[in-house]
C-alpha cells in the first residue's frame, strides 16, 4: 500500500493512536477543521476555534449540526415538469456551543503572528481534541493556553469543552462566554440548488441561572424545536458580569491583577422535540448533571466506550504506522 501512494505527500506525521497538527496554516484550516471534528452520531462539531478565526472567512466554517434536524427550501428549477420536487431539505447549523473568548490586558487571544508552540492533537483512544499554544501580548507577557473538547459517547446529547490558562506574568484577564438565542442567519444553511433567505429559525425562549445559560428555538417550516444549553465552571474566584443583549446570553468573568493558572469548563447539551416532548426541561436536567459530574467524569465514561470499540474493531498493520494510523482514523470518524 505504501508503494501505491509513494508520490502522495503526508499531511501529518504517522502516530499509531493520534493525529497531530504541529503548525497552524491559514490556507489548510478549513480542511483541518474536518480532520479535528468531534461527534457521536447525533452531534457533529467541526474543529473551529473557540476564540474565533483571524484569517479569511473562506478558511473556516463554525458548524455544529444535529443529525436529523433539517429545514425545507424551495427548488429553483431552470425548467420544470410534472413530478419535479418543489422543495429540498438541508441539515442546519445550530447555535454555536463554543463561543468563548479570552482577553489578556484587553487583547483578544487569537491565533496570529504572536503565537508560538502551537499544537493540536486528536486522540483516537479517547475522542478528545487538545489544542495548545503560547500567546505573547503586545507588552511581551506570555500566556499559555490549553483548549480541550470531546463529545460524550454515553449520552449523545452532551459535549464538553475546557480551557486552561497559565499567566507567566501579572495580567488582567477577561473570559467572555456567549450563547446566541438562534444561529446566525448567514451561518445557518448552505444554499444549494434552491434558494434560502437564511431565515430558518424562530426564537422561543431563554433561561439563565447561577451556572447555566439555555436558549430555545424552532425551524419555521419543518417544525423541529431545539434547546441548547451550557453549564459553566471556573476553579478560581472571579468577578462575574451578566452582559446579555437582545439576541445573545453573555457572561463575563474578570480576573484583575492575576498571576497563575485557572481552569474553565463548559458542559454542552442539545435536545429536540424529536426525542423528548419536554426537551427544555430535559436539557436543564442534563446541564445540572454536566455541572455536578464535570468534564473528567464524562471523559472517563467516554474512554470506556472507545475502549470497547477498539477492543472489538481495531486493525493494526505491524509493518506500517502510517497505514495503521489511516485505518484507525477512518474507523474513528465512521464510528463517531
Amino acid at each position: 500500500m505504501r508503494k501505491i501512494h509513494k508520490n502522495v505527500p503526508m499531511l501529518f506525521e504517522p502516530f499509531e493512536w493520534k493525529v497531530e497538527e504541529k503548525n497552524f496554516v491559514e490556507g489548510t484550516n478549513s480542511i483541518n477543521e474536518t480532520i479535528f471534528c468531534i461527534g457521536n452520531g447525533y452531534l457533529g462539531i467541526r474543529g473551529f476555534f473557540e476564540e474565533g478565526f483571524y484569517g479569511a472567512s473562506m478558511h473556516t466554517m463554525r458548524t455544529t449540526m444535529i443529525n436529523g434536524i433539517y429545514e425545507y427550501f424551495p427548488y429553483n428549477h431552470i425548467w420544470c415538469r410534472p413530478g419535479f420536487p418543489k422543495r429540498y431539505h438541508s441539515i442546519l447549523n445550530q447555535t454555536d456551543p463554543f463561543d468563548i473568548k479570552i482577553y489578556i490586558d484587553d487583547e483578544l487571544v487569537i491565533l496570529g503572528d504572536n503565537v508560538t508552540n502551537y499544537n493540536r492533537t486528536l486522540y483516537l483512544r479517547s475522542g478528545e481534541v487538545v489544542r495548545k499554544f503560547t500567546y505573547k501580548t503586545k507588552t511581551g507577557k506570555n500566556v499559555n493556553l490549553v483548549y480541550k473538547r470531546f463529545c460524550s459517547q454515553t449520552d449523545r446529547h452532551i459535549a464538553f469543552g475546557s480551557i486552561d490558562v497559565l499567566c507567566e506574568s501579572t495580567c488582567n484577564v477577561r473570559l467572555v462566554s456567549s450563547l446566541a438565542s438562534i444561529a446566525k442567519k448567514e451561518e445557518t444553511v448552505k444554499e444549494e440548488i434552491g434558494g434560502s433567505t437564511g431565515e430558518v429559525y424562530n426564537f422561543r425562549e431563554v433561561h439563565r441561572d447561577e451556572h447555566n445559560m439555555v436558549v430555545g428555538y424552532n425551524t419555521k417550516t419543518s417544525g423541529f424545536e431545539v434547546t441548547c444549553g451550557v453549564s459553566e465552571k471556573l476553579d478560581v474566584l472571579a468577578k462575574k458580569n451578566v452582559l446579555d443583549t437582545e439576541d445573545t446570553l453573555i457572561t463575563e468573568y474578570v480576573l484583575d491583577e492575576f498571576n497563575g493558572s485557572f481552569h474553565y469548563e463548559r458542559g454542552i447539551v442539545f435536545t429536540t422535540n424529536r426525542e423528548f416532548n419536554n426537551h427544555f426541561e430535559v436539557a436543564l436536567e442534563k446541564l445540572n448533571s454536566t455541572y455536578e459530574e464535570g468534564y473528567q467524569a464524562y471523559l472517563e465514561e467516554t474512554i470506556k466506550k472507545w475502549d470497547e470499540f477498539w477492543d472489538y474493531c481495531d486493525v493494526e498493520i505491524n509493518s506500517d504506522v502510517a497505514v495503521t494510523q489511516g485505518i484507525r482514523f477512518s474507523m474513528f470518524h465512521i464510528y463517531q
